[in-house]
C-alpha cells in the first residue's frame, strides 16, 4: 500500500503516529525489519509521509536522526537488513551522510553503523563499492576523536574479508597508521584492541601487510606480540 500515492494517504490518515515503525524495526524477525524498512523508504518518498516521519515522537531533528541511527546499528548486521538497505539506496545514502554531517555525535554514530553493515558480505560488498575503503583510510591520517579511530579500525578489520577492498588497504600501506594508533599510549584500550584486530586481520589477509608491518618498525616490531 505505501508504494501507491492513495496508499499511503490511507495510511498516514489511519495512523497518526508512526512510532510503530520505528519499535517493529527492531523485531528479531527479518521480514518484519525488512517490511518495515520498505514502509519508511516509501513513505519517505511522499512529501506528507516525509513529514509525518520526521515529526515522529515530536522531537528535535537530530534526535530522530540519532533514534534512526540506534535501530539501523541493530539491524544492520544482519544479511537481510543489509541487502534491503541496499537495495534502497539506503547504504549510498549514508556514505553521502558522512560527507555532508558537521555534527561530530551523528557522525560517530553513522560511521558505527557503516561497521554494522561491514559484517554482512552484501553490506562489504556495497560498502566497498560506494567509496568506504578511502573514507577510512582518510580517518587514519585525520586528527579524529578516538572512537573514531575505533569505528574506523573495526571495520577495515571487516572490510578486509572482501577481496577487493583487502587489496586496496594492502596497497595503502595503512599498517603503520594503524600500528601507530595501537602503540598510542594516550588512547584508552578500546581504540587500541580495534587497531590490533585490524592489523591481524590485514596479516591474515596478505603477506605484503606482514612486509609493510615489519619494515613500519624493523624486526622489533614483533615484540609487540
Amino acid at each position: 500500500m505505501s508504494k501507491d500515492m492513495f496508499g499511503a494517504a490511507k495510511i498516514l490518515k489511519q495512523c497518526r503516529n508512526m512510532d510503530f515503525l520505528f519499535e517493529r524495526i527492531q523485531s528479531p524477525d527479518p521480514d518484519v525489519k525488512k517490511n518495515n524498512i520498505e514502509i519508511i523508504y516509501n513513505l519517505l518518498e511522499d512529501p506528507t509521509g516525509a513529514t509525518a516521519i520526521i515529526n515522529t515522537k515530536n522531537v528535535e531533528w537530530e534526535d530522530v536522526h540519532s533514534e534512526a541511527f540506534r535501530i539501523l546499528r541493530l539491524a544492520a548486521d544482519n544479511p537481510v537488513t543489509a541487502e534491503t538497505f541496499d537495495d534502497i539506496g539506503g547504504i549510498k545514502q549514508m556514505l553521502g551522510y558522512l560527507e555532508d554531517t558537521s555534527h561530530s555525535k551523528l557522525f560517530v554514530e553513522a560511521l558505527d553503523v557503516a561497521v554494522c553493515l561491514s559484517h554482512t558480505p552484501r553490506g562489504r560488498q556495497a560498502l566497498y563499492t560506494y567509496g568506504i575503503v578511502d573514507y577510512l583510510l582518510r580517518t587514519l591520517v585525520g586528527n579524529v576523536q578516538p572512537d573514531i579511530y575505533e569505528i574506523s579500525c573495526h571495520s577495515i578489520g571487516t572490510m578486509s574479508l572482501y577481496d577487493k577492498a583487502a587489496k586496496d588497504l594492502t596497497e595503502s600501506g595503512c599498517t603503520k597508521n594503524i600500528l601507530d594508533i595501537m602503540k598510542n599510549e594516550n588512547f584508552k584500550w578500546s581504540p587500541r584492541h580495534a587497531a590490533l584486530f585490524a592489523l591481524n586481520q590485514l596479516l591474515k589477509c596478505d603477506i605484503k601487510n606482514c612486509e609493510n608491518f615489519l619494515n613500519a618498525q624493523g624486526q622489533t616490531a614483533t615484540t609487540i606480540f
